[in-house]
């Protein structure tokens, strides 16, 4: 899936934030990290800007929303 489909499918949303940014501002997160066996499936990636998916960076998602209270608004 191409990072333009992602971000088009999230609606320029941060999963992670809420907020919704340009796409000159987002990434694309993996949910299962790739170093961690996660793949580029649709279901696999998600919109996020820079700073949330800094923050999670090789974080399995739980252990991120764990950790990060405000990612779970």
């Amino acid at each position: 899936m191409r990072r333009s489909e992602v971000f088009a499918r999230d609606g320029f949303r941060c999963v992670y934030c809420g907020q919704i940014f340009t796409a000159e501002e987002l990434t694309v997160d993996h949910v299962q990290p790739r170093v961690r066996g996660g793949d580029n499936s649709g279901g696999n990636v998600v919109t996020a800007c820079g700073a949330c998916n800094a923050l999670k960076g090789h974080r399995r998602l739980a252990q991120f929303l764990i950790a990060e209270p405000a990612a779970r608004a």
